[in-house]
């Protein structure tokens, strides 16, 4: 699938998120396999911080699931919801900072602790959060 594909019905998602107001701090694409035939999509919204991992996650799932066609949805085998207040998540959004509809590739990149070997950001911006920095929520989710 090409890539361009895969962006535009992201870029859906991030307009559905953005069309009901959350203050978004990172949107991301990031390769689970160095030939990019499986997707991780990274998502902080200061709205989700406040949420349970697992209702964060199955937002961002039904969202995905009513928004992009089913060749993309196969492609995105893992969502991942992270606190704005993640040092990865501020660390990504005061490096590159992007704009819809612009975005910034991102190849062998090291942020804080981890490693990118490819991925896309789609949107960034630093938030600022009350909130207490919390750990990873990360959950599998059949999408």
């Amino acid at each position: 699938m090409d890539h361009e594909i895969l962006v535009k019905e992201c870029q859906k998602v991030l307009a559905a998120l953005t069309q009901k107001h959350y203050h978004i701090a990172v949107f991301m694409l990031k390769a689970v396999e160095a030939d990019l035939n499986a997707w991780n999509l990274i998502v902080s919204v200061v709205e989700y911080d406040q949420l349970s991992p697992k209702t964060a996650v199955k937002q961002v799932v039904h969202l995905l699931k009513t928004t992009v066609k089913q060749s993309v949805l196969q492609r995105i085998v893992r969502v991942t919801v992270l606190k704005t207040t993640d040092p990865f998540i501020k660390e990504i959004a005061g490096l590159y900072p992007v704009k819809t509809p612009s975005r910034h590739y991102l190849q062998s990149s090291f942020i804080g602790n981890i490693y990118l070997e490819k991925a896309i950001v789609l949107f960034s911006q630093p938030v600022s959060s009350p909130m207490d920095s919390q750990p990873l929520i990360d959950e599998m989710v059949p999408v």
